[in-house]
């Protein structure tokens, strides 16, 4: 008995030890400060152990003497040679981050030279940076803003200096592959302009994939693509014949100001070709033509329909 109650009596301090322990610790656990955010490698080193490293290829490291090497143009306002020299130095290590794939170097670069494209340097205080027979800079930067940026308005805009220069017998622009890459790439980031202008100019290179971005602008609201695929329909030139859905892009391409879609739709209604005849949506929309070929070829038809009592 006196044994029972002996390992009774040793259980109970065990118990009471093991708590106590517990709850120490607990205690313990929740006192302790909360640890600083540990610093990156890059952080912990000096400025010549990170220029060694970004020559040896090291992405954070060409970030991070671009960082360093701009804060040094900071320094030289006053001195506008010797400032533009620095920041160029800068910009060689921004855009060499940039092409090892570093994401700060990539907004960077997008941030930075999209708005130098448009004449001001964003670390000289909106100071107009080109002017006249400085548009090769402006190319430029609109390629880095496109290239390292993957910058959708930049990616448009020089795809747009691309289309400027055409060939005098062809008439398609001589760098055409290059235009097209840049609009695709822009379409593909969701600029349904590039979408549009991608598929016009592909529409006989490669109709199947033009017929998916022009698909895409059009029912995002583009009437030229809606034009574009309304003529391929309809003549079956360049994607298969489908009559039925003539009228659709039609509709689109005249309802969003398309001079010669308003004109033919207008016929339509009237002819009663592919849609049920509709003298008065015939008037609206020959009133619609506002210029080009059509604006004065819709005047027969106009006073055709005010004899029938239709203005």
């Amino acid at each position: 008995m006196k044994a029972k109650l002996l390992m009774m009596a040793v259980g109970g301090c065990l118990l009471a030890s093991a708590t106590i322990q517990a709850q120490t610790v607990s205690k313990a656990k929740g006192a302790a400060k909360p640890q600083a955010p540990q610093k990156s490698m890059i952080e912990t080193l000096s400025a010549d152990s990170i220029e060694a490293l970004a020559y040896e290829g090291n992405a954070e490291a060409c970030f991070a003497m671009g960082q360093i090497v701009m804060k040094q143009a900071q320094n030289q306002k006053n001195d506008e040679l010797g400032f533009s020299l620095t920041q160029e130095k800068a910009c060689k290590w921004y855009r060499t981050a940039a092409n090892f794939g570093n994401a700060e170097a990539i907004k960077w670069c997008s941030d930075y030279y999209f708005q130098k494209s448009r004449g001001y340097d964003p670390n000289r205080d909106g100071m107009n940076v080109y002017g006249t027979g400085f548009e090769d800079y402006k190319i430029e930067c609109l390629y880095y803003a496109a290239r390292f940026g993957k910058n959708k308005q930049a990616m448009y805009e020089y795809a747009k200096v691309k289309e400027f220069h055409k060939d005098h017998i062809s008439g398609k622009p001589r760098e055409f592959f290059e235009m097209v890459k840049w609009y695709k790439a822009a379409a593909d980031l969701g600029d349904w302009r590039s979408g549009y202008e991608y598929g016009k100019w592909m529409i006989s290179e490669d109709p199947l994939n033009a017929e998916k971005y022009l698909l895409t602008a059009a029912s995002k609201g583009n009437g030229d693509a809606a034009w574009i695929l309304c003529q391929a329909y309809k003549t079956g030139k360049d994607l298969p014949q489908n009559l039925k859905i003539v009228p659709k892009y039609l509709k689109i391409a005249a309802d969003k100001g398309v001079d010669d879609a308003c004109y033919w739709l207008g016929m339509y209604y009237m002819q009663g070709y592919l849609v049920p005849r509709n003298y008065p949506l015939a008037v609206k929309y020959f009133k619609k033509v506002n210029g080009g070929q059509y604006f004065y070829r819709r005047a027969p038809m106009l006073y055709q329909l005010r004899k029938k009592g239709y203005k």
